[in-house]
C-alpha cells in the first residue's frame, strides 16, 4: 500500500528499559554509490507503554532519488507516522545546549561602595557543533511512504530490485538477518529538490507514535549505513525525572569552569575537542550528560523554556490541550516552577556495532554544562595602586584558564597562548616602578 506524504529521511531503533535503542540510517539508491546519514538529533517523549519520537538527521550523496528501510517493531499506519518541523527541534537543541557564562572584572580603583556585582550574560553553544545550524532549513523534496504487505517484507530484496534499487551486499546481508529476526520494514521513497555529493544536507524531521512496554531490535540492519562514527544527541522528555543508560557510563561535563576569552568565538570547534577528549578518556564507551532540568524553569536561561505549543510538535502528548487559543503561552508558572516536561540531553557518538540501552530513573537532580569566561578589567594609562594587585591575580587567573583549556580539550599549550594573543600581553603590562612615582 502507497501513501505519499512529505517528511524527512531516517532510521530509529528505541527501547525503554530493557531492550536496545539506537540511531542508524539505512539509505539505498539506484546506482552503486554509498549514500551516508551524518549528524542527528532524536526526541523521545515517553509515558508507560505510549512512545512519540521525533528525528532529524543530515544526508550525503550524490543521488537525489533513494528509497530509505526503516526497521521498525511493528507495521505502523500512516495515521502513526507524521512530518515534524526542524524548527522545534532547533529550539529544543538552543534551550539544552551547554554554554558560556560571561562576567567582567570590577575596577579595582572604584570605592568598595560603589563597586557593582558583574553582569551575567548567558552564551550558546550552536548546534553547529553537531552539524545542525541553529537556522538552517530542510529539504522539503517528496517523500512516498510505503507500507509493505508481509509477502512483501519478506522478499524484499526482490522488492528493491524490481524498482530498480542497488542493495550493497553488506545490507542485503543485514536484511536477511533482521527477517530472520521477525523484523518489520517501513520504506520511504525520496526524491531531494537537487544534489550536493560534497556537504550534508538537512532533511525534515520525521515522528512517529507506538505503544510497547518494551523493545528489542538488533542493529544489524544500521551497520551499513554509518560512514565512520555518527553524532547523535537524544532528548529524553518524560514527566518527572532523568533517563540514564542502563550498561554505559555516563559523565557529566564541567560546570562552571573558567576559559579563556577566545573561546568564545571559537565554541563549536572548543566543544568538539572536549567531546572527543571525554570520549576518548573513557575508552569510547561512555556517553555525556548535557542537560537534566525540568522545562518550566532554568539557571541561567539560554532562551526561553518550550511552550506547550512547542512540545507537543516534538510529541509530548501528555500536556493539557486546554484552550486552543492559549497554545502559545509559556507553560512555566510565574516565578519559575516545575512542569511535566523534564529533559534529558546525551549525547554520544556511536560506531557502526554499537548499541544503547536507557531506563527512566526515579531523580530529578538538575544539571547543565555550562563554561565561565570573565572579562579582564583594562586599566587607563594611569591607574590606582589596587590595579597593580589586579594585574597579577589576572594574570596567575589567565594561566589557571590556559592550562584548564588543556586538560579539556588536548589542545597544545603553544598554540592557547597563541590564541589569546594580545589577551596575555596585556596581563604582563603591570606598572613599573616609577609609574608609582609619576601618577
Amino acid at each position: 500500500m502507497t501513501h505519499r506524504v512529505r517528511f524527512p529521511v531516517f532510521t530509529l531503533i528505541f527501547s525503554w528499559g530493557v531492550g536496545a535503542f539506537a540511531y542508524v540510517p539505512v539509505i539505498v539508491g539506484k546506482t552503486p554509490e554509498r549514500l551516508f546519514s551524518g549528524a542527528s538529533q532524536v526526541v523521545i517523549a515517553r509515558e508507560g507503554k505510549r512512545t512519540a519520537v521525533t528525528v532529524a538527521s543530515t544526508y550525503r550523496g550524490g543521488q537525489k532519488e533513494f528509497v530509505l528501510i526503516i526497521p521498525v517493531p511493528t507495521l505502523l499506519t500512516p495515521e502513526q507516522v507524521s512530518v515534524g518541523e526542524l524548527q522545534s527541534v532547533q529550539r529544543l537543541d538552543a534551550f539544552s545546549a551547554p554554554r558560556i557564562v560571561e562576567s567582567s572584572d570590577q575596577d579595582p580603583c572604584e570605592p568598595q561602595s560603589t563597586k557593582k556585582s558583574s553582569k551575567i550574560i548567558e552564551g550558546l553553544a550552536p548546534g553547529a557543533s553537531l552539524g545542525f545550524g541553529r537556522d538552517a532549513a530542510a529539504d522539503a523534496g517528496d517523500y512516498k511512504l510505503i507500507t509493505l504487505n508481509a509477502a512483501d517484507t519478506d522478499s524484499l530484496e526482490d522488492w528493491l530490485g524490481r524498482r530498480g534499487y542497488q542493495v550493497p551486499k553488506n545490507i542485503g546481508a543485514a536484511i536477511k538477518e533482521s527477517l530472520l529476526k521477525g523484523m518489520k520494514f517501513l520504506l520511504v521513497e525520496i526524491t531531494l529538490s537537487g544534489t550536493d555529493a560534497t556537504a550534508y544536507r538537512f532533511l525534515r524531521p520525521i515522528q512517529f507514535a507506538f505503544e510497547a512496554d518494551d523493545l528489542s531490535i538488533p542493529l544489524t540492519l544500521g551497520k551499513a549505513g554509518v560512514e565512520k562514527e555518527q553524532e547523535v544527541s537524544f532528548y529524553f522528555v518524560t514527566r518527572r525525572g532523568r533517563v540514564l543508560p542502563q550498561d554505559l557510563k555516563l559523565v557529566s561535563l564541567p560546570a562552571g569552569v573558567e576559559i579563556p576569552e577566545f573561546v568564545k568565538e571559537k565554541f563549536p570547534a572548543f566543544y568538539r575537542a572536549v567531546f572527543s577528549k571525554q570520549f576518548e578518556k573513557d575508552d569510547s564507551k561512555a556517553l555525556v550528560l548535557e542537560y537534566a532540568w525540568n522545562m518550566g524553569w532554568c539557571d541561567p536561561c539560554a532562551t526561553d523554556p518550550l511552550n506547550t505549543e512547542e512540545l507537543r510538535q516534538l510529541g509530548v502528548f501528555w500536556l493539557d490541550e486546554g484552550d486552543s487559543t492559549k497554545k502559545s503561552q509559556m507553560i512555566w508558572p510565574p516565578g519559575g516552577g516545575p512542569v511535566e516536561a523534564f529533559v534529558t540531553r546525551i549525547h554520544a557518538r556511536q560506531g557502526a556495532e554499537e548499541r544503547l540501552l536507557f531506563r527512566e530513573a526515579k531523580t530529578a537532580e538538575n544539571f547543565q554544562a555550562k563554561f565561565a569566561i570573565r572579562h579582564p578589567w583594562i586599566p587607563p594609562q594611569r591607574a590606582c595602586a589596587q590595579a597593580t594587585d589586579y594585574m597579577r591575580r589576572a594574570k596567575g587567573r589567565r594561566e589557571s584558564e590556559a592550562q584548564t583549556l588543556v586538560g579539556l580539550t588536548g589542545w597544545a599549550i603553544e598554540d592557547v597562548y597563541k590564541q589569546m594573543g594580545a589577551q596575555s600581553v596585556l596581563l604582563d603590562q603591570e606598572r613599573k616602578w616609577y609609574e608609582k612615582i609619576f601618577k
